[in-house]
């Protein structure tokens, strides 16, 4: 019996050993140049201004004038709520050069500027969206924010028209310029990783923003999670040293192991590149050997069962 529980217990570990090899060799869920857009590689710092070493910062390029920014809004709010305390979300509004649009981004921080833009924020993109309302004029504005927020008339006028409004678009247009927005909404991810709606619509953006926030996690943490890219985007092989121009230098590998060059002057069958076969993966094999482990637990355990002796 105590042989028995010993060989059922070495089944159970190795197939646990078996699944969680399963779990580590699984290819990541995303691919940049596919999924998202790498503005800079993880070795390097981030491309944005804004990023903060204690928070993963998500950034939202976005403007009261697209519709689509509208309808993204209350996901965007919902999918919020579910992250950890270290993911915050900060609005960047994008005129995208439409002149406008830079008045919906004066609205935008003036609010800011004014302590009101959660009471004011939903309410633009209703009036300009459900009501109708172009919202291009100082009176509209003005009578929202009063409406609102409470705020006085001229204290809106002065906060469009100040400085500190000025420079807030300013800085705006040059980190979406960095960032490399051309749409909106689009999301930016700690600084480095870029994410348009796509093909997935809304739901699948938010996934691989889900994704790019773990993988940003990781990497703080001082991981090296492994990061799919698109063949387009492997760097070029280095040029062969001037010195020794017979000796070329050896590509640079980034996803696919390329297959090796054929000698036309060597007899000598070369190896042949790896195949690919539709539907296959690395996360096959240690299913294999978690088959194979419980087959051999089994194996064993019966003849185990077979040389017992019979009870008298």
């Amino acid at each position: 019996m105590v042989l028995l529980k010993r060989m059922t217990a070495a089944t159970l570990a190795l197939a646990a050993l078996s699944i969680a090899g399963a779990q580590a060799d699984k290819p990541p869920a995303f691919q940049a140049g596919v999924d998202y857009t790498l503005i800079n590689a993880p070795t390097d710092a981030p491309a944005s201004t804004r990023s903060d070493p204690k928070h993963i910062i998500v950034e939202e390029f976005f403007s009261y004038g697209c519709p689509h920014c509208y309808e993204f809004e209350p996901k965007l709010e919902a999918w919020m709520t579910q992250q950890e305390s270290d993911v915050e979300l900060e609005r960047v509004p994008d005129s995208l050069g439409r002149a406008e649009w830079v008045f919906y981004s004066k609205v935008f921080y003036a609010a800011e500027v004014l302590g009101v833009a959660p009471r004011v924020h939903l309410p633009m993109f209703e009036a300009i969206h459900e009501e109708q309302r172009p919202m291009r004029s100082l009176e509209e504005v003005e009578a929202l924010f009063t409406e609102r927020a409470g705020v006085e008339p001229a204290a809106v006028e002065s906060a469009l028209d100040s400085f500190v409004v000025s420079a807030k678009i300013a800085d705006a247009d040059e980190e979406a310029q960095r960032m490399k927005v051309h749409s909106t909404p689009t999301l930016v991810v700690d600084g480095r990783y870029e994410v348009e709606v796509g093909k997935a619509g809304f739901p699948g953006m938010l996934a691989v923003a889900d994704y790019l926030v773990d993988l940003a996690r990781q990497q703080r943490a001082g991981k090296t999670p492994q990061v799919r890219a698109d063949a387009d985007e492997a760097p070029a092989p280095l040029p062969a040293p001037s010195a020794a121009p017979a000796v070329a230098s050896p590509p640079v590998i980034h996803d696919t192991p390329a297959a090796p060059a054929p000698i036309a002057a060597s007899p000598a069958v070369l190896p042949a590149a790896p195949v690919q076969v539709a539907g296959s993966s690395t996360e096959w094999v240690p299913l294999a050997a978690l088959i194979a482990g419980i087959a051999l637990g089994a194996g064993l355990l019966w003849i185990v069962l077979a040389r017992r002796k019979p009870a008298r």
